[in-house]
């Protein structure tokens, strides 16, 4: 897949239906100026759970979702197992 400078999404040789998903990322979610953000969010497997006990909020999945909402994040980042 070669991307062609100056086309966008068009020029990305995408498919019908990853275009449409990216346009929807870019442009209905977020900033919705054409750049995504996400968060990164790791839940303690980067650096261990020690880094969180005084901080436990950071671990509760519905404040990492407020937090991206508030922030006009595209999405959140996780890591797979």
């Amino acid at each position: 897949m070669k991307r062609q400078p100056g086309k966008g999404v068009d020029g990305a040789g995408l498919g019908p239906g990853k275009k449409t998903r990216l346009n929807r990322i870019l442009h209905q979610h977020g900033l919705r100026n054409g750049t995504a953000i996400f968060l990164p969010c790791d839940h303690g497997l980067e650096h261990g759970p020690w880094d969180y006990f005084g901080n436990p909020v950071v671990s509760d999945p519905a404040y990492i979702i407020r937090l991206a909402l508030e922030g006009a994040f595209n999405g959140i980042g996780v890591r797979r197992r």
